[in-house]
């Protein structure tokens, strides 16, 4: 893996909006919808427009025909671009031909913790989270390490490992993590 594809492109603005202390002001307000392949570009145009949002992103590997192996930053939910402001420039973002819709959240905090959560797990292992379907399953607080207060539902996973599947309920989608089952307790 070359230097460039190990670092994971900053698609969170402003950058520290997740590490403080206390929840913002703002919270991600609109959920918006692009057209595809255009996340990345509505990303740029937000923060062009000095607009708060975050777009997780995480590290795929795809093996061509020729059996050729690359690494590319993909969006964890295709589609989709978290916007945190209470005015939104609805007309420059259509004008900008990414956007297919804009969603209302109807629970930004919920909306916020979710996305905190993915944000911390993304921040401690940049492309080893991958994407999986929600599964239910027990619920579990990460106690130790890195990830300590993250809340997620455990899975067993092949091989005797354990996998933590971290949610956003606005999509009822999950990333899974692997962690050592001696980190996490029932909540």
């Amino acid at each position: 893996m070359s230097a460039s594809e190990a670092q994971a492109q900053p698609h969170l603005f402003p950058a520290d909006y997740f590490s403080a202390a206390e929840r913002p002001a703002e919270l991600p307000c609109w959920a918006v919808r692009t057209k595809p392949r255009a996340e990345k570009k509505l990303s740029m145009l937000c923060q062009d427009l000095g607009l708060g949002h975050y777009l997780p992103t995480t590290l795929r590997r795809h093996c061509y025909g020729n059996r050729a192996v690359r690494s590319h930053w993909v969006p964890v939910f295709a589609g989709y671009v978290f916007v945190m402001t209470a005015a939104l420039p609805q007309v420059q973002l259509f004008r900008s031909n990414a956007v297919l819709q804009i969603l209302t959240v109807p629970q930004p905090a919920e909306l916020y913790s979710d996305l905190r959560h993915v944000w911390l797990s993304l921040a401690a292992t940049p492309g080893a989270v991958e994407e999986a379907r929600y599964q239910p399953g027990a619920q579990v607080e990460v106690v130790s390490g890195p990830l300590r207060g993250v809340v997620g539902v455990l899975e067993a996973a092949p091989k005797g490992k354990s996998r933590i599947l971290i949610t956003v309920r606005f999509f009822e989608r999950a990333l899974a993590v692997d962690i050592d089952v001696a980190h996490v307790r029932p909540l």
